[in-house]
């Protein structure tokens, strides 16, 4: 069988892709059995990343714009994705996010900048 271009999807129908997996790991964190969920959504959009990774750096650029969506949790995603390319945007709206509401996303921002300070976490 031979391989249409309609079997890959475009950088950004990934970042797309990207976008409603992070809203659904969102809204994961509010379900009574939401850690499987969050679980299996987090594997699910690292394996988008790793789509966006292997074709190189003008891929990830696609989740850009995803550093001011209205959701913190695909901002955070996006942030992860995008430390090693555009540090400075990424830097802004992690720490933008660690001064926000107290929730996952301001606790999963701290915790960032302390392994990013400490150098535990090193972006790529």
């Amino acid at each position: 069988m031979t391989k249409s271009i309609f079997d890959d999807p475009s950088d950004e129908q990934l970042a797309q892709d990207f976008v409603d997996l992070s809203l659904k790991q969102y809204d994961s964190e509010f379900e009574e059995d939401g850690v499987e969920d969050y679980t299996r959504l987090y594997h699910a959009i690292q394996a988008i990343a790793a789509v966006l990774r292997s074709r190189g750096v003008s891929a990830r650029r696609a989740l850009i714009p995803l550093l001011r969506h209205p959701n913190a949790r695909v901002r955070i995603n996006a942030i992860h994705q995008l430390l090693a390319i555009v540090p400075e945007q990424a830097m802004a709206a992690l720490e933008e996010i660690a001064r926000g509401p107290r929730n996952r996303e301001r606790l999963d921002a701290g915790q960032t900048l302390r392994f990013l300070a400490d150098g535990t976490y090193k972006p790529t």
